[in-house]
């Protein structure tokens, strides 16, 4: 008999979260490769690039500010409005 398709559209409101990145901490190893070496004291994997370095903003927020700001016309004090109703504090 077949089945009955339907479709709907459902709008999911915007999330603000906090993602943490924890990057290791390591000691070089004492073997002869490294010994004498130009090797800094502590080793740890390199920081993600962001579009601001120090900035708290992952890249993909900042883009989504800037294509509010200028594709949309949407005054920054008007995204920092909706920011806090996202509970961006």
């Amino acid at each position: 008999m077949g089945g009955e398709r339907s479709e709907e559209i459902e709008v999911i409101p915007a999330q603000v979260i906090v993602k943490v990145h924890v990057r290791a901490k390591k000691k070089p190893c004492s073997c002869d490769d490294f010994v004498g070496n130009d090797e800094p004291a502590i080793l740890s994997a390199p920081a993600t690039a962001k579009i601001a370095p120090g900035s708290l903003f992952f890249n993909a927020a900042a883009a989504f500010f800037i294509v509010s700001k200028f594709a949309d016309a949407m005054p920054f004090y008007r995204q920092e409005k909706c920011s806090l109703a996202w509970g961006c504090h």
